[in-house]
């Protein structure tokens, strides 16, 4: 088949190449957007992940300094109560 019968001739096949090149720079920038992009994603949800963490760890330390306050107090009481009896 002729391209001429069809209607194409030697113009709009240089166009049909810029296109075509065209179309896979945008494609790869949209790649590399999604590439970016996910990392950017993961990078942040791997920050939100650290934060829970050091909150955990903060309240747990308030626990276990909640729980050794309570133990010096009834430390405290315990030999008071000794003497007394």
């Amino acid at each position: 088949m002729d391209l001429r019968e069809v209607g194409y001739d030697n113009r709009d096949w240089i166009n049909l190449a810029q296109d075509r090149h065209q179309l896979r720079a945008y494609v790869r920038m949209a790649i590399h957007a999604h590439k970016v992009n996910t990392n950017l994603e993961r990078k942040e949800r791997k920050k939100e992940r650290k934060k829970e963490r050091k909150k955990e760890r903060k309240k747990e330390r308030k626990k276990e300094r909640k729980k050794e306050r309570k133990r010096k107090k009834e430390r405290k009481t315990e030999p008071a109560a000794a003497v007394t009896n």
